[in-house]
C-alpha cells in the first residue's frame, strides 16, 4: 500500500496519512481502514491529516471508490486538513468519500 497512516502526535490526537507515489483508491479505502483501527483504540476524538504534497492525481479506480460506503469510527471528530498543492486532488478525495464530506457538528473544547 502506497499510503502511511500513522499518529501524528504521542498524544494520539491527530492521524496523519500520507500518500505516495503510486497509491490508487482501493489503497485509500484501505487506509481508512487502518485510520478506523486507530480510532478504535481511543476514547477521544482525533483529527485526520491528509498529506497529498508528494502524490500525484488518481484517476483510475475513482468510479469504485465513489460506490464504497465506508463510515469513520464516532472518536473522529469531524476535523480534517488536506495538505496539497493540487486543490482538485483534495476534492477527489472528498468527493470520493462521503464519510470526509459530511458536515456533523464539533463538540467545542471544554
Amino acid at each position: 500500500m502506497c499510503i502511511r497512516v500513522e499518529w501524528s502526535n504521542e498524544a494520539q490526537t491527530a492521524i496523519r496519512i500520507v500518500y505516495e507515489e503510486g497509491w490508487n483508491w482501493r489503497d485509500h479505502h484501505l487506509a481508512l481502514d487502518v485510520v478506523n483501527t486507530l480510532l478504535d483504540t481511543v476514547a477521544h476524538p482525533v483529527d485526520l491529516l491528509f498529506e497529498l504534497a508528494y502524490s500525484t492525481p488518481q484517476a483510475e479506480g475513482l468510479a469504485w471508490s465513489a460506490v464504497q460506503g465506508e463510515r469513520l469510527h464516532p472518536n473522529w471528530s469531524g476535523r480534517l486538513a488536506i495538505i496539497t498543492a493540487d486543490e482538485a486532488m483534495a476534492r477527489a478525495i472528498l468527493e470520493a468519500t462521503p464519510a470526509l464530506a459530511e458536515s456533523r457538528p464539533v463538540a467545542e473544547p471544554g
